[in-house]
């Protein structure tokens, strides 16, 4: 009997002993985890919803060319304007610019007013279209030299006032979300237009191509 005791003691002492687990160590991403509190966001800023806005401010650079009735004439002009965001996708927009353009030397501001409509389905891009009015101010070079103010303003004598319509297709660019704020508010913009003024005064058909910047409020 004793022996018997003696063999089962000196088994259980020969078997292996399972080791001990040892704790997973602790990381930089778990400490954060732990230190959040539950249902709170983390430290990240979360994106801008930039369809939730309700004013879009742009500017643009814009070449463009005058044709029919005459010869035509290359030019370029700047261009600002704010959309009103009305329901999803759907702006009240106006714009003002001012251009330069050549046979003959004159210069061009233009007052544009309408509605456009972005569709929404991509991140990335967002293309729109515009349907409305274009109303112009021409005058000869001549005019700006002496009374620049009142020619750029489009109360000088002498100049030609031309009403049209306006139409463009544009591509809205948003930057990428991890840029974060306020970079995320803007996009960049590439834009293709076209003007036709009702009259016979020379060029009425204006047509050109830009690309600026826009920011959402």
């Amino acid at each position: 009997m004793a022996l018997s005791f003696v063999l089962a003691s000196a088994a259980m002492l020969a078997a292996p002993t399972p080791p001990l687990p040892v704790p997973a160590p602790s990381t930089p991403s778990a400490e954060r985890a732990a230190d959040t509190e539950p249902g709170s966001s983390p430290s990240e800023e979360p994106a801008l919803d930039l369809d939730d806005k309700r004013l879009l401010f742009y500017g643009l650079a814009r070449g463009a060319g005058r044709f029919r009735h005459g010869a035509a004439g290359a030019g370029g002009s700047l261009q600002l304007g704010v959309g009103v965001r009305l329901v999803r996708g759907l702006y009240l927009q106006g714009e003002i610019g001012e251009g330069l353009f050549a046979n003959p030397t004159q210069t061009v501001g233009t007052v544009i007013a309408g509605l456009r409509y972005e569709v929404r389905r991509w991140d990335r891009v967002r293309p729109s279209a515009m349907l409305g009015f274009n109303h112009a101010h021409r005058s000869d070079i001549e005019d700006l030299q002496r009374r620049p103010i009142a020619t750029l303003a489009g109360f000088a004598d002498g100049i030609t006032h031309r009403t049209g319509l306006h139409a463009d297709l544009t591509l809205r660019l948003p930057f990428p979300s991890h840029w974060h704020r306020p970079l995320t508010r803007l996009s960049g913009l590439v834009r293709a237009d076209m003007a036709y003024y009702f009259d016979h005064t020379g060029h009425p058909l204006h047509v050109g191509l830009g690309a600026g910047l826009s920011v959402t409020f």
